[in-house]
């Protein structure tokens, strides 16, 4: 096809109307994820200090992060709730600016009760997102599993890696009582008898009773016999 007919079917194309249901001609050219990564705690603020000037700025989750513009190079940006979020803030160009945010629960107040509760011990508290975890070193076995019942009342997740430093054992006490065999008799009590075929047994006797039989009750007869 020469150029002139070329350029002829193009102008007629781009003169036909849009065809009802046919494809979209806006597209996507490019997509622009977070270039910077940010952490924070419930509570949290952040001064953000700009090279240039903004004009506009957005949150994704309004419920975990919120972001007030103080002057045109300043940011303030507070962390609200445990969660994640994207930051977004666009230049007097309209460039974006995208910053992914993670916020954790807060674990100041549980540091501090947990240094009250157990001075001296080596214990360290972070958190990711709304878990809760327990690190480090303690000088007793029953020290974790109270630390964690401690940080249970901060938070419903909590993974508890505490260990305990050193070599424990556990101790128990055992005692021996010494029974004579006298003893056992005058009280009715037989364990060293035997039977006729050699094995064992052992049980209560007395004048109405023999060694393995069922003890009678004064007043009721053997078992099994008819009442008086």
């Amino acid at each position: 096809m020469s150029p002139a007919l070329a350029a002829l079917a193009a102008v007629l194309a781009a003169a036909q109307p849009e065809v009802p249901g046919s494809a979209p001609t806006l597209r996507i050219d490019r997509e622009l994820g977070a270039v910077r990564e940010m952490a924070l705690e419930a509570g949290q603020n952040r001064l953000l200090l700009l090279s240039e000037q903004i004009v506009r700025v957005a949150v994704a989750d309004p419920s975990v992060a919120d972001l007030k513009v103080v002057t045109p190079t300043q940011v303030l940006l507070t962390a609200k709730n445990a969660g994640a979020t994207d930051l977004t803030l666009w230049n007097r160009s309209d460039q974006p600016l995208i910053i992914a945010l993670q916020v954790a629960r807060s674990v100041e107040a549980l540091k501090k009760q947990l240094r009250e509760l157990f001075p001296g011990e080596k214990v360290s508290v972070s958190a990711a997102g709304d878990l809760v975890v327990l690190s480090g070193e303690v000088s007793d076995v029953r020290l974790p599993e109270r630390m964690a019942e401690v940080a249970r009342l901060h938070a419903k997740q909590v993974a508890n890696l505490v260990s305990v430093n050193g070599t424990h054992q556990v101790q128990l006490e055992v005692r021996f009582a010494e029974v004579s065999r006298n003893g056992l008799r005058a009280i009715g009590m037989n364990l060293f008898g035997h039977k006729n075929d050699g094995t064992k047994l052992g049980g209560l006797v007395g004048p109405r009773n023999s060694l393995g039989s069922v003890p009678s009750v004064p007043g009721r007869g053997s078992p099994g016999a008819p009442p008086p």
